[in-house]
């Protein structure tokens, strides 16, 4: 029998109204939101090559809500100042807020994060020796150079002052958490916060739901994945904040920016994307659908001053 043409009209006109309402739903629960102009925000920060994607992640976490543009590279060796030991591997974000909470940071202009002076940790053994004869320094271009590499980082103390830490440390952890502290101006906060983070595994709809909470509130939030969500050919965990959101009407979904810890380049030397193919790269920020942050996401943590807290009546105060 055949269907009157006016029901297939209906059926239609019905299906089409079911198709726009939720592409209109889908797109008014993706309002758009974009930190990078917030001024609290510090400049996107580059790891180089230890796995401290977590010290940074806490330190733009940190930074954000302080107003201050902490120092990642103090945080970490802060962080480590009790380990014999530097441990240049993987960690949690919980973990440093909860350092963070009840220790005096410094900013990036005391202590400016750089991946080159990093081999500052192999300078111990080459130090005592120029602790023997001190006249070698300007004999030895070598030594003038891996010196340089050390002011580099550590601007503010001198020669003297180098050699000082050398005598008084007794661990390669120690020497340096002397040395970081002779160039740093530690100070407080200022003011106390709260670490919000899942006790357990969390579902896919609960990172995303707590996303959203966040981003909605114009505020960042930390997320645990495996980095081959943004990278061909690699694996292992990683962590990075989400600093915005957009509603993508080309692929009609919702898209989070990730602030990655890579530096600001989208390419690599030979000219070939840094980044999955498909993903937008805007100067390191990398635009992520939805649909995969919620496949690939394992965990999340943000942090909520006392005066934000209220507005939602809850959260629990870092130990």
């Amino acid at each position: 029998m055949k269907k009157p043409r006016y029901l297939i009209t209906s059926t239609f006109i019905l299906f089409l109204g079911i198709v726009t309402t939720s592409f209109a739903s889908d797109q008014n629960r993706c309002q758009p939101v974009d930190l990078r102009s917030d001024p609290r925000l510090p400049p996107i920060r580059t790891q180089g090559d230890v796995q401290w994607c977590y010290v940074v992640a806490a330190a733009d976490l940190l930074s954000f809500y302080v107003g201050r543009n902490l120092s990642y590279l103090d945080l970490a060796l802060s962080v480590n100042s009790a380990k014999k030991q530097i441990d240049f591997g993987p960690g949690r974000t919980e973990d440093v807020l909860a350092y963070a909470q009840s220790h005096l940071l410094c900013d990036e202009r005391d202590l400016p994060a750089n991946s080159s002076g990093l081999s500052i940790f192999k300078l111990r053994e080459q130090l005592i020796e120029i602790e023997k004869d001190q006249k070698s320094l300007n004999k030895n271009c070598q030594i003038d150079e891996q010196l340089a590499t050390v002011r580099s980082i550590f601007a503010s103390t001198h020669l003297n002052d180098l050699l000082k830490a050398q005598g008084r440390s007794h661990s390669g952890s120690q020497f340096v958490d002397i040395l970081d502290r002779a160039s740093c101006h530690h100070k407080p906060l200022g003011q106390h916060f709260y670490i919000e983070s899942p006790h357990h595994a969390p579902h896919a709809s609960e990172i995303i739901a707590a996303i959203d909470a966040q981003l909605s509130d114009k505020a960042p939030i930390a997320i645990s994945y495996d980095i081959s969500m943004i990278r061909d050919a690699s694996h292992g965990g990683h962590e990075s904040t989400l600093i915005g959101r957009r509603f993508n009407t080309e692929t009609q979904t919702c898209e989070y920016l990730l602030r990655n810890s890579g530096g600001t380049a989208c390419q690599n030397a030979d000219g070939s994307t840094y980044y999955r193919p498909g993903l937008n790269c805007e100067q390191g920020n990398v635009w992520i659908p939805q649909q995969m942050i919620a496949r690939q996401a394992m965990g999340y943590v943000y942090v909520r001053t006392s005066a934000t807290i209220a507005s939602r009546g809850r959260g629990r105060r870092a130990r």
